[in-house]
């Protein structure tokens, strides 16, 4: 994990690791694999016909107890798909949002330049002020300078 640097804003607008959130896509799609591979033989388990791979009191058990398991699976296939989908669309817009706030911290620096180089400006200028204070005009010029 590098950790970003925003001196010239003060803060990381945009904190987050792409990578964390690739990684995360990554795991989300080996799971769906997974999970995708298992539903068929999960249904087929559910099954109980004369021609079924296995049979008995436990199929039948399982059959009676367990046939809603493929459809909660295949939901859960799907949410998972959803949330693959909604992480991938916020991991692109969190990498243009970070991108952008690289743009910003340059721009702020190059202000902050500015606003140096004005004040440096200003104090050049305020100690080009006369400062006779027994003039009776100083509180007026004083004041046009400022």
């Amino acid at each position: 994990m590098s950790k970003r640097s925003f001196p010239a804003l003060g803060f990381d607008p945009t904190p987050g690791e792409l990578e964390a959130v690739q990684t995360i896509l990554l795991s989300l799609s080996r799971a769906i694999e997974t999970a995708a591979a298992t539903l068929p033989r999960l249904e087929e388990a559910c099954k109980i016909t004369d021609d079924a791979e296995w049979g008995g009191s436990a199929a039948e058990e399982f059959s009676d107890h367990g046939d809603d398991l493929p459809m909660g699976l295949g939901k859960g296939i799907e949410s998972m798909g959803k949330v693959s989908e909604a992480l991938a669309e916020w991991g692109g817009q969190m990498k243009a949002n970070q991108d952008k706030a690289e743009d910003l911290e340059e721009k702020a620096k190059k202000l902050k330049k500015q606003i140096a180089a004005a004040e440096d400006a200003l104090t050049s200028a305020a100690g080009a002020i006369p400062r006779d204070t027994s003039h009776p005009q100083y509180a007026e010029r004083q004041g046009a300078y400022l």
